[in-house]
Protein backbone atom coordinates (compact mmCIF):
# COMPACT_ATOMS: atom_id res chain seq x y z
CA UNK A 1 0.00 0.00 0.00
CA UNK A 2 1.84 3.39 -1.20
CA UNK A 3 1.11 6.72 -2.33
CA UNK A 4 3.86 8.63 -4.92
CA UNK A 5 3.41 12.65 -4.90
CA UNK A 6 5.41 14.90 -7.58
CA UNK A 7 8.58 16.90 -5.95
CA UNK A 8 8.87 19.45 -8.70
CA UNK A 9 6.76 22.82 -6.69
CA UNK A 10 7.35 21.83 -3.53
CA UNK A 11 9.09 24.41 -2.76
CA UNK A 12 7.65 26.77 -5.45
CA UNK A 13 7.61 26.82 -9.09
CA UNK A 14 11.04 26.21 -10.39
CA UNK A 15 12.91 25.49 -7.30
CA UNK A 16 14.12 22.19 -6.48
CA UNK A 17 12.80 20.23 -3.46
CA UNK A 18 15.19 20.64 -0.33
CA UNK A 19 16.17 17.30 0.74
CA UNK A 20 18.48 17.97 4.14
CA UNK A 21 16.94 15.33 5.89
CA UNK A 22 17.31 12.57 3.28
CA UNK A 23 19.24 9.25 4.53
CA UNK A 24 19.82 6.41 3.14
CA UNK A 25 17.86 3.03 2.73
CA UNK A 26 18.51 0.77 5.73
CA UNK A 27 18.04 -3.35 5.62
CA UNK A 28 14.61 -4.29 5.06
CA UNK A 29 13.79 -1.15 3.38
CA UNK A 30 12.44 -1.92 -0.47
CA UNK A 31 14.74 -0.99 -3.66
CA UNK A 32 11.40 -0.24 -5.73
CA UNK A 33 7.80 0.08 -5.21
CA UNK A 34 5.69 0.09 -8.24
CA UNK A 35 7.54 2.02 -11.12
CA UNK A 36 9.70 3.58 -8.62
CA UNK A 37 13.48 3.48 -7.74
CA UNK A 38 13.91 4.49 -4.16
CA UNK A 39 17.20 6.75 -3.58
CA UNK A 40 17.15 7.04 0.40
CA UNK A 41 14.44 8.10 3.35
CA UNK A 42 12.90 11.57 3.88
CA UNK A 43 10.89 10.33 7.02
CA UNK A 44 8.85 7.99 9.27
CA UNK A 45 5.75 8.39 10.73
CA UNK A 46 2.61 6.28 12.16
CA UNK A 47 1.27 5.57 8.86
CA UNK A 48 4.94 4.55 7.55
CA UNK A 49 7.77 5.40 5.39
CA UNK A 50 8.46 8.39 3.48
CA UNK A 51 10.91 7.91 0.58
CA UNK A 52 12.66 9.66 -2.30
CA UNK A 53 12.10 7.85 -5.46
CA UNK A 54 13.02 8.54 -9.38
CA UNK A 55 10.75 6.94 -11.95
CA UNK A 56 12.53 8.28 -15.51
CA UNK A 57 13.70 11.90 -14.98
CA UNK A 58 10.67 12.89 -12.53
CA UNK A 59 11.72 13.24 -8.31
CA UNK A 60 9.35 11.89 -6.00
CA UNK A 61 7.96 10.96 -3.13
CA UNK A 62 6.87 7.60 -2.11
CA UNK A 63 4.69 6.78 1.33
CA UNK A 64 4.68 3.24 1.81
CA UNK A 65 2.39 2.67 4.89
CA UNK A 66 2.96 0.06 7.69
CA UNK A 67 2.03 -3.38 6.84
CA UNK A 68 -0.78 -3.53 9.82
CA UNK A 69 -1.72 -0.72 8.52
CA UNK A 70 -1.92 -2.20 5.06
CA UNK A 71 -4.29 -4.95 6.64
CA UNK A 72 -7.15 -2.81 8.31
CA UNK A 73 -9.51 -2.32 5.37
CA UNK A 74 -10.92 1.05 7.11
CA UNK A 75 -7.38 2.51 6.99
CA UNK A 76 -7.68 1.10 3.08
CA UNK A 77 -10.53 3.29 2.37
CA UNK A 78 -9.28 6.16 4.62
CA UNK A 79 -6.23 6.34 2.42
CA UNK A 80 -8.06 5.62 -0.39
CA UNK A 81 -10.55 8.92 0.05
CA UNK A 82 -7.48 10.92 1.00
CA UNK A 83 -5.52 10.50 -2.72
CA UNK A 84 -8.98 11.20 -4.41
CA UNK A 85 -9.28 14.60 -2.25
CA UNK A 86 -5.80 15.11 -2.61
CA UNK A 87 -5.71 15.17 -6.37
CA UNK A 88 -8.32 17.69 -6.90
CA UNK A 89 -6.03 20.09 -4.76
CA UNK A 90 -4.06 22.91 -7.45
CA UNK A 91 -0.49 21.55 -7.81
CA UNK A 92 0.80 24.98 -6.17
CA UNK A 93 -0.70 24.07 -3.08
CA UNK A 94 0.38 20.70 -1.80
CA UNK A 95 2.81 18.34 -3.38
CA UNK A 96 0.80 16.91 -6.77
CA UNK A 97 -0.56 13.32 -6.46
CA UNK A 98 0.74 10.69 -9.24
CA UNK A 99 -0.13 7.42 -8.43
CA UNK A 100 -2.02 5.89 -5.28
CA UNK A 101 -2.22 1.81 -4.70
CA UNK A 102 -4.40 1.32 -1.10
CA UNK A 103 -5.04 -2.24 -2.49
Amino acid sequence: MSGVSGMSGMSGIGMQPQLGSLTPLIAGDPARVGRYELIGRLGVGGMGTVYLGRNDDRVVAVKVIRPELALDSSFRARFRDEARVARGVAAFCTAQVLDADPD
